[in-house]
């Protein structure tokens, strides 16, 4: 919507009517049940200490999606998660474990052999069905909460538009239960062309096409697989034409990040940097 003289009175309603639905507060903050649909992936890794000794180590992360089925009366729960993390289980001989948070505080692990995970022909990711434990303490992101090629057109989503992500940081996962932290950027690219990305993490040369955002963010290698939300909690929603906007919806998947390897000399000769490779602060997302 462009502001006007003569909009400026429709503006400040909406705006009052959705400051008025969820508070002042909540239009900054980011809504606490996303975190609940985010698991930590761990694969069992050769030990830098003891490389024939396996340790369980954080990977990435992985959220819950629900199928509805049944007239929308039951939900088949799906993980979902990057294909190259799979890849990589597979690649060190080890299952992928889904660290979830339980109700009573603690946490478990869900053992999934790398067998059993699906993954759909373009080679963007991996799902496989799970069944919740009991004390499960998580929530799955129903399909209406996809950011689907007719939401992007309905909201005019594009370049600009604000997003946050939640996921492992890998330093501090969290001893009792899993904690995922909360990143943010902005879209820098749609997807118009396809790019090409490695899908293994041991062999970067072997790469595939696919269309996805390029999205302006310092990611971290713990993000694989985490949800990219597109956050309408603030003014975005509201200068957007009927009908409104829900105040966020899964925009993708977090595949990784570009790096930039430096291979001049620096005047500075205390410190070699030829051969550093630093974070180009734009992330690849795969498209819902």
């Amino acid at each position: 919507m462009r502001i006007t003289n003569k909009n400026i009175d429709t503006l400040r309603k909406r705006l009052f009517t959705r400051v008025g639905a969820v508070g002042v507060a909540d239009l900054l903050r980011i809504p606490k049940n996303l975190s609940k649909a985010i698991a930590f992936v761990y694969i069992d890794y050769p030990d830098p200490a003891n490389f024939n000794q396996r340790k369980k180590v954080p990977r990435g992360t992985a959220f819950f999606v629900g199928v509805p089925e049944r007239n929308d009366n039951y939900h088949f729960i799906y993980v979902v998660t990057a294909l190259h993390l799979v890849n990589g289980a597979r690649y060190y001989g080890s299952p992928v474990y889904i660290r979830i948070n339980l109700t009573d505080g603690t946490r478990m692990d869900v053992k999934i052999p790398c067998n059993e995970w699906v993954e759909p022909p373009l080679y963007r990711y991996c799902n496989c069905g799970v069944q919740s434990p009991r004390r499960g303490q998580l929530r799955y992101l129903p399909l209406s909460e996809l950011a689907t090629d007719e939401f992007i057109k309905t909201y005019q989503v594009t370049e600009g538009d604000e997003l946050c992500f939640t996921g492992l940081f890998g330093k501090h996962p969290g001893k009792k239960e899993h904690l995922p932290i909360v990143r943010f950027g902005k879209i820098s690219l749609m997807p118009t062309e396809e790019i090409w990305i490695a899908r293994h993490p041991e062999d970067k040369q072997t790469v595939s096409p696919v269309h996805a955002y390029l999205v302006e963010c310092l990611s971290i290698g713990g993000l694989s697989g985490s949800p990219a939300f597109i956050d309408f909690r603030g003014i975005r929603g509201v200068i957007t034409q009927p009908p409104p906007p829900p105040p966020t919806a899964v925009l993708g998947l977090v595949h990784g990040h570009y790096d930039i390897q430096y291979n001049n000399e620096f005047d500075d000769d205390s410190i070699d940097r030829r051969n550093m490779v630093l974070n180009a602060g734009i992330t690849v997302v795969i498209p819902s």
